[in-house]
């Protein structure tokens, strides 16, 4: 995790996708979009600058331990190392129980670490997401609607058809595009899609980060959608 802190301070690509319940199952699935996750996955192994975080404990599922014994305990992947013990890589959010160990480990999240070396930040997920405010600011400023819009991809339908996730990912890559040489961070809320779409896009946008946030986002918004980002200490107020 301070690796990933050092690469946003230099500039450097990376990414960060996490593994949980629902990829499992739409891993299992039959249809275009699984097949895509399939073979995006085979593709990890030969990414040294991707993390995959699975969230070990769903394992304790019998159906989800046979999903991935069968799919991601292949040959194909037999080297392949998983990360475990952090499902979510950390942001620097006062609301993370653990926010006091990472400070003693230098790890200051990755949020803080970009805004404060200017390093833009790109939406893709939902619009209820779209007024979060440290995503549609410019460093620890503000930035007009106009230009954020530019920042922002609409994720909607990327889980149910590829034609949405193709139309996606190439917004994203013109996003990138229109920034030159410096690097986006994009920032994923995406569903099972984001794993997908994460894979592809770091071999056509070499330059640039990309994290899978998921719900850990929900709460800057508002919306309680998991025990975790209800809000104790008023994320969601």
């Amino acid at each position: 995790m301070r690796d990933v802190m050092r690469r946003i301070e230099g500039r450097k690509p990376w990414g960060w996708v996490r593994f949980a319940d629902g990829d499992m199952f739409a891993l299992d699935k039959t249809s275009a979009v699984s097949d895509r996750m399939r073979g995006a996955l085979t593709e990890w192994p030969l990414m040294p600058n991707l993390v995959v975080s699975v969230g070990e404990w769903f394992l304790c599922s019998p159906k989800l331990l046979d999903i991935w014994r069968r799919r991601l305990q292949t040959n194909a992947m037999a080297q392949y190392v998983f990360h475990a013990g952090c499902f979510y890589l950390p942001m620097g959010n006062p609301e993370d129980d653990d926010f006091d160990v990472w400070g003693e480990k230098n790890i200051s999240g990755w949020v803080r670490t970009a805004l404060d070396n200017n390093i833009t930040l790109a939406l893709v997920g939902p619009r209820s997401l779209a007024g979060v405010p440290w995503l549609s600011g410019s460093g620890w400023g503000e930035r007009g609607a106009g230009e954020y819009a530019k920042r922002f991809e609409d994720a909607s339908g990327v889980t149910d058809h590829a034609t949405n996730m193709d139309a996606a990912i190439s917004k994203i890559e013109r996003i990138s595009t229109a920034h030159g040489t410096e690097p986006v961070l994009f920032v994923f809320s995406a569903g099972h899609a984001a794993k997908t779409m994460i894979t592809e896009l770091m071999h056509a946008t070499s330059k640039d980060m990309f994290v899978d946030a998921g719900t850990a986002l929900d709460g800057f918004a508002g919306i309680g959608s998991r025990e975790f980002n209800k809000g104790t200490k008023g994320v969601v107020k």
